[in-house]
């Protein structure tokens, strides 16, 4: 489990294809506590298991599945990658839940400059925008952002200085290809209440093919 909270900026310095695999080793300045081999990273919101650690690089591999519903397919040595460990069990959750499954990709479609922020569009296919609500969280490419706006294939999200200066998101621009992933508890709220009303009419099918109800 993830905050969403990035902690560093990587760059890819090796991305190896093995089939429908990836190998990928990530340089990065050196963490307040060193990695070891079996810990989890969020990579643009990806969470990978280090298979090999150096003081200021980690090698991980990425599944299929994961290569097939992320951005991961578009990534090229020296781009620039989100990192954030792993939530320690005593550790403070400052963003939202986020669990390093991506539900999918958006691209980039509209960047602009406000006052105080950049106010970042993204397009989306409409299956992901039933988990996206205005004032409700997300992680772009691993960050934990709140959504400022939705359109019919589309949200918005606003980026502060601080984070447009920590993160990835300095480099994006029209066409940028990133990972989504909705709120993990909205998720769990609609499979719930999906489920309750299947049930629901279930029932109510059976009473009636049983004369109980007309």
């Amino acid at each position: 489990m993830f905050t969403g909270l990035i902690e560093q900026v990587g760059t890819i310095r090796r991305l190896e294809r093995n089939g429908t695999s990836y190998l990928l080793t990530i340089a990065h300045l050196p963490w307040d506590e060193p990695l070891k081999a079996g810990d989890s990273v969020a990579v643009n919101g990806i969470c990978l298991t280090t298979v090999d650690v150096q003081a200021q690089a980690f090698s991980a591999t990425a599944m299929p599945e994961t290569v097939q519903h992320s951005a991961m397919a578009k990534w090229q040595l020296g781009m620039h990658v989100n990192l954030e460990r792993a939530l320690s069990v005593n550790g403070r959750l400052h963003g939202h839940f986020v669990s390093g499954h991506i539900d999918g990709i958006g691209k980039v479609s509209q960047i602009r400059r406000d006052e105080i922020a950049h106010r970042i569009r993204v397009q989306v296919e409409p299956a992901l925008l039933r988990h996206i609500i205005p004032k409700g969280s997300i992680a772009l490419d691993g960050m934990s952002l709140t959504i400022t706006e939705t359109g019919k294939n589309y949200f918005e999200v606003s980026i502060i200085p601080h984070t447009w200066q920590q993160t990835n998101t300095r480099e994006y621009q029209n066409g940028s290809i990133v990972n989504i992933e909705t709120d993990v508890l909205g998720k769990y709220i609609d499979h719930l209440l999906r489920s309750q009303k299947n049930t629901d009419e279930n029932l109510q099918k059976i009473l009636i093919q049983n004369g109980f109800l007309d």
